[in-house]
């Protein structure tokens, strides 16, 4: 299953799906684009393609299966975006520091984080993986990246700004 924001519908770009041309948001068609994998297909759940989004009654049924859907998923894939900061996937895997500090606190502020809907995909989630752009790392780890960056803030705020010699231990 995909966890994503949707992004502006008035930039809709058709997809191929078994011979028909689908129209979806500019966000989703990256979404689906870059965690393609090149040798195999790959079954995705996106709810904008699996509900017929015309249909309200459809859309307010599958809207209470939602849950068991990202409950059931093998994986769910969050896709954060396209990779605007370019070391997003060099610093995912490297040490505490101050420089992975700051490129990884970037990442709260991407639209996804925001929204309560995908939050709760999250939550049904029993495994998932983040994308950014070409960049990837399982959910799991990244959290714990964040909780290290939660410790290592005080020493970056001490570091950049030495003259206030404020303790934050």
């Amino acid at each position: 299953a995909l966890s994503y924001v949707w992004g502006f519908s008035s930039k809709a770009v058709p997809i191929n799906l078994d011979g028909f041309k689908i129209p979806v948001t500019q966000n989703l068609e990256y979404a689906l684009r870059y965690p393609r994998r090149q040798t195999q297909p790959r079954r995705i759940w996106v709810d904008a393609v699996c509900i017929n989004q015309a249909d309200l009654d459809e859309r307010s049924k599958q809207v209470s299966r939602m849950k068991n859907i990202y409950q059931q998923a093998f994986n769910v894939v969050i896709w954060l975006g396209e990779e605007n900061e370019p070391r997003v996937g060099e610093v995912f895997y490297t040490g505490r520091n101050c420089e992975a500090f700051m490129v990884l606190s970037k990442l709260l502020y991407r639209k996804w984080f925001t929204r309560v809907w995908v939050l709760q995909e999250l939550a049904a989630a029993s495994a998932a993986g983040v994308v950014c752009g070409n960049a990837s790392i399982s959910w799991s780890v990244l959290e714990i990246a964040f909780e290290a960056l939660r410790d290592l803030f005080s020493e970056c705020v001490y570091e950049t700004l030495p003259m206030l010699a404020i303790p934050f231990r």
